[in-house]
């Protein structure tokens, strides 16, 4: 058994910052001590620190054993050859699953294992303790059947469960309810709550997708392309775009609750409905060695410590196992268990502790809201070995001060921000000074604009603020006033001189205008005129093209016409579905589709169609018998083509054989013998080729 803690010395000027980790082996001897220090410079606040590591090394009380399951047992020995230690526990105790190596296996369980339980978050929850005992239940139920599950994450060396456990389920009600794959930002939930949660670990935190406010100001999911994930604790930086808040569905002012009383594990039925009802819910398990090594089968630890990390429940199965098991979905990976998904028995390791859901989601549209647009300034420079640079004043007594100013124009409107600061020292501000010879700035500044419109204008310019000549402010280092037709010298409209003038599209997220290069991530230009600079730059923004870009589905994938009569008529419909949320500001394309038949016995009521996001077109499909032969089966091919992609629906036409062998000389004979008469009408219709 192992803990950690923190120790924090404040000093005159200093903070000391002291880890310690204590490990203990079954005979209750301590194994390893592992000792972090964030050293000062101050020599007292080391050997303050040397002084409670070893009053706390002295003081350290026993810990139980006689109760640790002996997978945790091996989690505290750390033997070598752990995998094949927990073999011999498998033999002993009937294990009904197999461990090994795998994509967890490489990190220490505490590196996996971040769900911190609070102190008395029980009286402060949302519970739902009820069930609805005229809701009915399969025996088995699994979301990843139903089109509500999206694919499996892995969360690194991150202690970051509760990230993937909060963002796993409202993804999943996403796609139940729209038919949308999203992909949220786990991220920002580490990087941007104010709960202090990170890597370390941290709770639930679906309140920060229900209104309360992070570090950068905002509230709701954040798509992961906004803010993707690094499996450390990066700064919160922002702002960003949040898409999706959660919804109240039942009219009570709640948007999610935990399942069950606080006082207990909720029931297997009461978890079941919870998922049958609002579809995958998050829980808590507790971890050992055997979970982690997990490779297949049904789990059925008997651990009964406390949880310790995030998981979600996509489905049950009560045929399995020893009484039914749930179907686990993970954050380690496709390479841990059945890929990256876990059979586990009802109870077992305390599986379904502070089990949650959320109800709904709205979409966050924003038409309400204008678009975010960065323009970040990475670095300028004129230094002479960066390209032939004019000079910026003619005398050096004139100490310029110049800076610069970026300009963004979005329906027909500019807006533009400006940076003095070198930012070197947030304690001396100052101007980039030409005179002191330091040629380059490293910037790295976003300057954020607003705009409804998918194309903006960017212009980039170099400015000045003359100490020398007091009388002359703000003006952009080309006189544009010497152009033909004059100008305004600090106007950002005024493109001439400009290091930077050209077209961003919020779409193809692509820059058009002055020449650029490219250097890594950032765009660089030297602008087309004199006193120009080098600068090195990028524009991001928070429209979603990928999202809303038009997306093909066509359903059934397959059309059986089975046992028709020959001269029949049948029809089924298919549906043509453009599967992408609907544009908010319309900047995507329609899905354009076609379709055609490679077989002339297939009709088809529609050829082609224009779609918005999440619209369809129904199709009917009519087949031609009249050529076909009794007992015959006929296969054909419809295509539905798109700015998409492509789909293909196979068609299959089964003719039925006739009931007896009217084509025999004796079916001939009588057939002509007989009067025209109802008789002979109904051989006839039996005796169709």
């Amino acid at each position: 058994m192992s803990f950690t803690t923190h120790i924090y010395i404040n000093l005159p000027q200093k903070l000391f910052i002291v880890t310690v980790e204590f490990n203990q082996n079954a005979k209750l001897q301590l194994i390893y001590l592992k000792i972090k220090v964030k050293w000062g410079k101050n020599m007292k606040g080391k050997i303050t620190c040397i002084i409670i590591i070893f009053i706390l090394i002295s003081s350290y009380p026993s810990i139980g054993y006689d109760n640790i399951s002996k997978a945790d047992k091996i989690s505290i020995e750390k033997p070598t050859n752990s995998i094949e230690e927990l073999k011999k526990v498998s033999e002993e105790e009937g294990w009904t699953f197999t461990v090994g190596e795998n994509s967890a296996t490489s990190y220490e369980i505490e590196e996996l294992c971040g769900l911190v339980e609070p102190e008395n978050w029980q009286e402060y929850g949302d519970f739902d303790d009820t069930i609805n005992p005229s809701l009915m239940v399969p025996e088995q139920w699994d979301w990843r059947d139903q089109n509500g599950v999206t694919p499996v994450k892995n969360q690194g060396a991150c202690g970051s469960c509760w990230a993937f456990g909060t963002v796993g389920i409202l993804e999943s009600v996403i796609k139940i309810k729209s038919g949308s794959t999203v992909d949220l930002s786990e991220q920002w939930l580490v990087s941007c709550n104010k709960n202090g949660w990170d890597c370390n670990g941290g709770w639930w935190a679906h309140g920060y997708h229900d209104g309360l406010t992070g570090k950068c100001g905002g509230t709701g999911a954040v798509f992961e392309t906004n803010f993707p994930y690094s499996a450390s604790n990066k700064p919160c930086n922002g702002p960003y775009q949040h898409s999706y808040l959660l919804k109240d569905t039942n009219g009570d002012g709640k948007s999610w609750k935990y399942i069950g009383n606080q006082n207990s594990i909720p029931s297997v039925e009461q978890i079941k409905q919870a998922i049958y009802t609002y579809g995958p819910v998050a829980v808590a398990v507790h971890v050992d060695s055997a979970f982690q090594a997990y490779t297949g089968g049904v789990f059925n630890g008997k651990s009964d410590e406390a949880v310790n990390h995030a998981v979600i429940l996509v489905g049950w199965d009560d045929n399995q196992g020893k009484n039914g098991v749930w179907i686990l979905k993970n954050s380690w990976g496709a390479g841990w268990g059945e890929d990256g998904y876990m059979r586990i028995e009802y109870g077992s390791n305390r599986v379904g502790y502070s089990a949650n859901y959320v109800e709904g989601y709205s979409y966050l549209d924003p038409s309400d809201d204008e678009l975010t647009v960065t323009l970040k300034m990475h670095k300028l420079t004129n230094d002479p070995a960066e390209g032939d640079f004019d000079p910026i004043e003619l005398f050096p007594w004139d100490e310029p001060e110049w800076y610069y100013r970026v300009g963004l124009k979005s329906n027909s409107v500019t807006t533009y921000q400006e940076n003095h600061n070198k930012g070197e020292d947030p304690e001396n501000p100052g101007f980039w000074w030409d005179y002191n010879h330091e040629f380059t700035w490293n910037i790295d500044q976003d300057h954020i604009f607003y705009t409804t419109s998918p194309k903006v204008e960017v212009t980039i310019k170099l400015m000045e603020f003359d100490v020398f000549i007091p009388f002359i402010d703000d003006c952009d280092l080309a006189d544009v006033s010497a152009y033909p037709g004059g100008g305004t010298d600090n106007n950002i409209d005024d493109k001439r001189e400009a290091i930077y003038h050209g077209t961003y599209d919020l779409v193809t997220d692509k820059l058009t205008g002055d020449a650029t290069t490219t250097d890594g991530s950032y765009k660089v230009t030297m602008g087309d005129g004199i006193n120009n600079a080098k600068v090195w730059f990028k524009v991001t923004d928070t429209y979603d093209a990928e999202t809303y870009s038009p997306k093909l589905d066509v359903k059934p994938e397959a059309l059986n016409f089975k046992e028709v009569n020959k001269g029949d008529a049948p029809k089924k419909d298919i549906e043509i579905i453009n599967t992408a949320p609907k544009d908010p500001f319309d900047f995507a394309d329609n899905l354009d589709w076609s379709a055609s038949a490679d077989k002339g016995w297939i009709s088809l009521s529609k050829k082609s169609g224009s779609l918005s996001g999440l619209k369809s077109d129904k199709v009917t499909v009519s087949i031609d018998t009249s050529d076909m032969a009794n007992g015959n089966t006929y296969t054909g091919n419809i295509k539905v083509s798109s700015n998409d992609k492509d789909k293909t629906i196979k068609v299959t036409v089964t003719v039925s054989k006739p009931r007896a062998v009217y084509n025999s000389f004796f079916y001939e004979l009588l057939k002509n013998i007989l009067p025209f008469s109802p008789l002979r009408n109904i051989l006839t219709k039996l005796g169709k080729m």
